[in-house]
């Protein structure tokens, strides 16, 4: 993180110096959570309204850029099919995530710090979660 012009640069001696220019200087930002700061669901929310753009464009991109693909000059058509096919099912993916509900928040979440995503895994994924899922209905029905 680049230090403002306005902080005094770290050094071995003002590290309490530092620290409360760096903490004023972020305080606008954390401003903006409403005092929420350690409710991540909370910030999540606030940050998602701010960052995610739920415009048809961002839509249409996704498309544009399936439907743009073009055989290259030296490559198979083998190639440009395996190459069609994984945009395709990078677009699977992104429907089953997009398609599960708010409450489910936390599982997607917890999806996107997969090292990779495919619609296999992916499904696995799903199933392993409706399958607990349903055990901890049917714990919280026996304890009741």
């Amino acid at each position: 993180m680049k230090d403002s012009p306005d902080i005094t640069k770290l050094g071995e001696d003002n590290y309490v110096t530092w620290n409360s220019e760096k903490a004023a200087e972020e305080r606008p930002a954390r401003s903006s959570f409403g005092g929420e700061e350690d409710n991540p669901v909370v910030m999540w929310n606030r940050l998602e309204v701010f960052y995610v753009t739920k415009r048809p464009i961002g839509r249409f991109n996704t498309y544009d850029d399936l439907f743009s693909i073009r055989k290259e000059e030296n490559e198979t058509l083998s190639a440009l099919t395996t190459r069609i096919e994984a945009t395709a099912l990078q677009l699977v993916c992104m429907a089953m995530i997009r398609a599960l509900p708010s409450e489910f928040q936390s599982f997607c979440s917890a999806l996107l710090l997969l090292d990779s995503l495919d619609v296999s895994s992916l499904r696995e994924v799903f199933q392993n979660e409706e399958i607990g899922s349903n055990r901890r209905a049917e714990d919280e029905a026996k304890a009741s």
